[in-house]
Protein backbone atom coordinates (compact mmCIF):
# COMPACT_ATOMS: atom_id res chain seq x y z
CA UNK A 1 0.00 0.00 0.00
CA UNK A 2 1.26 3.49 -0.47
CA UNK A 3 0.48 6.73 0.55
CA UNK A 4 -0.10 10.04 -1.70
CA UNK A 5 1.89 12.56 0.36
CA UNK A 6 5.89 12.54 -0.81
CA UNK A 7 8.77 14.19 -2.07
CA UNK A 8 12.39 12.67 -3.65
CA UNK A 9 15.11 13.94 -4.96
CA UNK A 10 17.26 12.99 -7.82
CA UNK A 11 20.59 14.32 -9.53
CA UNK A 12 22.83 13.15 -12.44
CA UNK A 13 25.58 14.95 -14.66
CA UNK A 14 25.36 15.02 -18.79
CA UNK A 15 27.91 16.82 -20.73
CA UNK A 16 29.11 18.93 -17.93
CA UNK A 17 25.66 19.67 -16.65
CA UNK A 18 24.44 18.73 -13.88
CA UNK A 19 20.50 17.93 -13.66
CA UNK A 20 18.41 17.74 -10.89
CA UNK A 21 15.01 16.68 -10.67
CA UNK A 22 12.60 17.47 -7.28
CA UNK A 23 9.32 15.37 -7.33
CA UNK A 24 6.37 16.24 -4.86
CA UNK A 25 3.17 13.76 -4.50
CA UNK A 26 0.01 15.05 -2.97
CA UNK A 27 -3.70 14.14 -2.26
CA UNK A 28 -5.73 14.05 -5.67
CA UNK A 29 -8.70 11.46 -6.69
CA UNK A 30 -6.80 10.96 -10.18
CA UNK A 31 -3.34 10.94 -11.13
CA UNK A 32 -2.36 14.52 -12.41
CA UNK A 33 1.14 15.10 -13.70
CA UNK A 34 2.84 18.46 -14.45
CA UNK A 35 6.41 19.19 -14.91
CA UNK A 36 7.87 22.74 -14.25
CA UNK A 37 11.51 24.59 -15.39
CA UNK A 38 11.75 22.02 -18.09
CA UNK A 39 13.64 23.72 -20.91
CA UNK A 40 11.57 24.57 -23.78
CA UNK A 41 13.62 22.87 -26.29
CA UNK A 42 12.81 19.61 -23.78
CA UNK A 43 9.43 20.62 -23.91
CA UNK A 44 8.41 17.34 -25.86
CA UNK A 45 9.94 15.03 -23.48
CA UNK A 46 6.84 15.38 -21.02
CA UNK A 47 4.37 12.92 -23.05
CA UNK A 48 7.50 10.62 -21.69
CA UNK A 49 8.06 12.14 -18.64
CA UNK A 50 4.43 11.10 -17.83
CA UNK A 51 4.25 8.03 -18.86
CA UNK A 52 7.52 6.45 -16.73
CA UNK A 53 4.84 8.02 -13.91
CA UNK A 54 1.63 6.05 -15.02
CA UNK A 55 3.60 2.80 -15.01
CA UNK A 56 4.37 3.59 -10.60
CA UNK A 57 1.87 5.74 -9.88
CA UNK A 58 -1.93 5.41 -10.16
CA UNK A 59 -3.57 8.16 -7.86
CA UNK A 60 -2.19 11.60 -6.98
CA UNK A 61 -0.64 15.02 -7.73
CA UNK A 62 2.60 14.69 -9.01
CA UNK A 63 4.82 17.96 -10.23
CA UNK A 64 8.12 17.55 -10.76
CA UNK A 65 10.21 20.27 -11.22
CA UNK A 66 14.21 20.51 -12.83
CA UNK A 67 16.99 22.37 -12.42
CA UNK A 68 19.86 22.58 -14.92
CA UNK A 69 23.19 24.09 -13.98
CA UNK A 70 27.01 23.58 -15.22
CA UNK A 71 29.02 25.55 -17.64
CA UNK A 72 27.69 25.52 -21.26
CA UNK A 73 29.10 27.00 -23.81
CA UNK A 74 28.20 30.41 -25.44
CA UNK A 75 27.56 32.17 -28.88
CA UNK A 76 27.20 35.82 -29.47
CA UNK A 77 23.68 36.10 -31.08
CA UNK A 78 23.40 39.91 -33.29
CA UNK A 79 19.90 40.81 -33.79
CA UNK A 80 19.86 41.82 -36.97
CA UNK A 81 16.19 42.59 -37.53
CA UNK A 82 16.12 44.64 -34.40
CA UNK A 83 19.51 46.37 -36.00
CA UNK A 84 18.11 47.41 -39.13
CA UNK A 85 15.17 49.67 -37.22
CA UNK A 86 17.20 50.59 -35.16
CA UNK A 87 19.30 52.15 -38.15
CA UNK A 88 16.45 53.44 -40.37
CA UNK A 89 15.53 55.83 -37.08
CA UNK A 90 19.00 57.17 -36.97
CA UNK A 91 18.73 58.24 -40.18
CA UNK A 92 15.10 59.68 -39.91
CA UNK A 93 16.25 61.31 -37.00
CA UNK A 94 20.08 62.83 -38.24
CA UNK A 95 17.58 63.79 -41.67
CA UNK A 96 14.75 65.36 -40.12
CA UNK A 97 16.43 67.27 -36.78
CA UNK A 98 19.72 67.67 -38.97
CA UNK A 99 21.81 66.17 -35.97
CA UNK A 100 25.24 64.45 -37.57
CA UNK A 101 24.77 60.84 -38.38
CA UNK A 102 28.13 59.64 -36.19
CA UNK A 103 26.96 56.37 -35.33
CA UNK A 104 30.19 53.99 -34.44
CA UNK A 105 30.15 50.53 -34.51
CA UNK A 106 30.61 50.29 -30.28
CA UNK A 107 27.83 52.69 -29.94
CA UNK A 108 24.97 50.43 -32.56
CA UNK A 109 26.47 47.54 -30.12
CA UNK A 110 25.04 49.01 -26.99
CA UNK A 111 21.88 49.86 -28.40
CA UNK A 112 19.27 47.52 -25.85
CA UNK A 113 18.70 43.77 -27.25
CA UNK A 114 21.19 44.32 -30.66
CA UNK A 115 23.83 42.14 -28.92
CA UNK A 116 23.45 39.17 -26.59
CA UNK A 117 25.24 36.39 -24.93
CA UNK A 118 23.25 33.12 -25.23
CA UNK A 119 24.01 29.80 -23.66
CA UNK A 120 24.24 26.41 -24.89
CA UNK A 121 22.62 24.87 -21.89
CA UNK A 122 19.83 22.58 -23.42
CA UNK A 123 22.22 20.50 -25.24
CA UNK A 124 21.71 17.29 -22.68
CA UNK A 125 21.00 14.08 -23.66
CA UNK A 126 16.94 13.02 -23.52
CA UNK A 127 18.14 9.67 -22.40
CA UNK A 128 20.24 11.38 -19.33
CA UNK A 129 16.86 13.38 -18.52
CA UNK A 130 15.05 10.14 -18.83
CA UNK A 131 17.32 8.62 -16.51
CA UNK A 132 17.10 11.09 -13.80
CA UNK A 133 13.28 10.84 -14.28
CA UNK A 134 12.80 7.69 -13.41
CA UNK A 135 15.35 6.88 -10.67
CA UNK A 136 13.20 9.91 -8.87
CA UNK A 137 10.16 8.35 -9.33
CA UNK A 138 12.25 5.18 -7.83
CA UNK A 139 12.70 7.04 -4.54
CA UNK A 140 9.53 8.81 -4.34
CA UNK A 141 7.48 5.58 -4.75
CA UNK A 142 9.61 4.05 -2.21
CA UNK A 143 8.65 6.91 0.05
CA UNK A 144 5.34 6.28 -0.69
CA UNK A 145 5.52 2.79 -0.03
CA UNK A 146 7.27 3.55 3.78
CA UNK A 147 4.28 6.14 4.97
CA UNK A 148 1.83 3.51 3.14
CA UNK A 149 3.23 1.11 6.30
CA UNK A 150 2.36 4.00 8.72
CA UNK A 151 -1.21 3.78 7.21
CA UNK A 152 -1.67 0.63 6.52
CA UNK A 153 -1.56 0.02 10.75
CA UNK A 154 -3.81 2.70 12.14
CA UNK A 155 -6.27 1.70 9.34
CA UNK A 156 -6.03 -1.74 11.06
CA UNK A 157 -5.96 -0.30 14.14
CA UNK A 158 -9.21 1.17 13.95
CA UNK A 159 -10.98 -1.42 11.54
CA UNK A 160 -9.91 -3.81 14.55
CA UNK A 161 -11.64 -1.32 17.27
CA UNK A 162 -14.89 -1.31 14.80
CA UNK A 163 -14.85 -4.88 14.84
CA UNK A 164 -14.54 -4.97 18.07
CA UNK A 165 -17.66 -3.01 19.08
CA UNK A 166 -19.29 -4.71 16.09
CA UNK A 167 -18.77 -8.50 17.27
CA UNK A 168 -20.04 -7.40 20.72
CA UNK A 169 -23.42 -5.84 19.50
CA UNK A 170 -23.87 -9.22 17.48
CA UNK A 171 -23.54 -11.07 20.60
CA UNK A 172 -25.67 -8.70 22.58
CA UNK A 173 -28.20 -9.38 20.05
CA UNK A 174 -28.25 -13.05 20.10
CA UNK A 175 -29.08 -13.18 23.86
CA UNK A 176 -32.04 -9.53 23.81
CA UNK A 177 -35.37 -10.53 23.21
CA UNK A 178 -36.67 -10.55 19.95
CA UNK A 179 -39.43 -7.78 20.72
CA UNK A 180 -36.95 -5.53 22.91
CA UNK A 181 -37.07 -2.42 21.01
CA UNK A 182 -36.31 -3.34 17.60
CA UNK A 183 -33.05 -4.93 18.22
CA UNK A 184 -33.13 -7.75 16.13
CA UNK A 185 -33.87 -5.36 13.02
CA UNK A 186 -30.09 -4.54 12.94
CA UNK A 187 -28.93 -7.65 12.42
CA UNK A 188 -28.84 -7.36 8.73
CA UNK A 189 -26.78 -4.40 9.16
CA UNK A 190 -24.52 -5.59 12.11
CA UNK A 191 -23.52 -8.76 9.52
CA UNK A 192 -23.06 -6.33 6.48
CA UNK A 193 -20.96 -4.00 8.58
CA UNK A 194 -18.85 -7.28 9.81
CA UNK A 195 -18.62 -8.42 6.30
CA UNK A 196 -17.24 -4.92 5.02
CA UNK A 197 -14.88 -4.39 7.28
CA UNK A 198 -13.20 -8.09 6.74
CA UNK A 199 -13.24 -7.28 3.13
CA UNK A 200 -11.40 -3.51 4.18
CA UNK A 201 -9.03 -5.66 6.27
CA UNK A 202 -8.16 -8.25 3.33
CA UNK A 203 -7.46 -5.33 0.93
CA UNK A 204 -5.28 -3.09 3.04
CA UNK A 205 -3.26 -6.31 3.39
CA UNK A 206 -2.99 -7.84 0.24
CA UNK A 207 0.15 -8.25 -1.01
CA UNK A 208 -0.02 -6.91 -4.51
CA UNK A 209 1.41 -4.16 -5.49
CA UNK A 210 -1.83 -2.61 -6.29
CA UNK A 211 -4.25 0.83 -5.82
CA UNK A 212 -6.06 0.47 -2.73
CA UNK A 213 -7.26 3.73 -2.32
CA UNK A 214 -10.42 3.80 -4.82
CA UNK A 215 -11.56 0.39 -2.82
CA UNK A 216 -11.10 1.98 0.79
CA UNK A 217 -13.46 4.40 -0.30
CA UNK A 218 -16.41 2.31 -1.38
CA UNK A 219 -15.46 0.01 1.56
CA UNK A 220 -15.53 3.00 4.07
CA UNK A 221 -19.08 4.22 2.39
CA UNK A 222 -20.76 0.96 3.28
CA UNK A 223 -19.31 0.81 5.94
CA UNK A 224 -20.72 4.04 7.00
CA UNK A 225 -24.07 3.98 5.30
CA UNK A 226 -25.20 0.78 7.23
CA UNK A 227 -23.78 2.06 11.08
CA UNK A 228 -25.82 5.04 10.24
CA UNK A 229 -29.05 2.50 9.11
CA UNK A 230 -28.67 0.65 12.51
CA UNK A 231 -28.23 3.42 14.60
CA UNK A 232 -31.24 4.84 13.52
CA UNK A 233 -33.42 1.44 14.40
CA UNK A 234 -31.88 0.60 17.98
CA UNK A 235 -33.05 2.24 20.85
CA UNK A 236 -30.73 0.30 23.06
CA UNK A 237 -28.47 2.54 25.02
CA UNK A 238 -25.68 0.03 25.08
CA UNK A 239 -25.45 -0.61 21.13
CA UNK A 240 -25.97 3.16 20.62
CA UNK A 241 -22.78 3.79 22.32
CA UNK A 242 -20.62 1.19 20.48
CA UNK A 243 -22.26 2.47 17.58
CA UNK A 244 -20.77 5.71 18.28
CA UNK A 245 -17.57 4.58 19.20
CA UNK A 246 -17.52 2.23 15.36
CA UNK A 247 -18.28 5.95 13.69
CA UNK A 248 -15.72 7.47 15.24
CA UNK A 249 -13.45 4.42 14.86
CA UNK A 250 -14.50 4.86 10.81
CA UNK A 251 -14.51 8.25 10.71
CA UNK A 252 -10.53 8.06 11.29
CA UNK A 253 -10.57 5.70 9.07
CA UNK A 254 -11.91 8.14 6.05
CA UNK A 255 -8.89 10.33 6.62
CA UNK A 256 -6.36 7.93 6.51
CA UNK A 257 -8.03 6.59 3.31
CA UNK A 258 -7.57 10.14 1.44
CA UNK A 259 -3.66 9.79 1.70
CA UNK A 260 -3.59 6.59 -0.03
CA UNK A 261 -3.04 5.66 -3.69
Amino acid sequence: MKGMTAYAYARGTNRGCTIEVILRSTNSKYLEIFTHQLPITKIYLEEEIKKEVQKKIHRGRIEIYFLFKGHFAQRLFVDKELLSQYYRHIKYFSRTFNIPQEALVKDILMLPGVVRLEEKQHTVDNTAILSVVKEGITRLVAFKEKQGNVIKREIKSNALEIKRNITKIKQKLSIIPEDANGNKDIAEEIALILFYINKLHKTITLGKKTPKGKALDFLVQEVQRELNAASSKTKDADICGRLLEAKNALERIKEQAQNVE
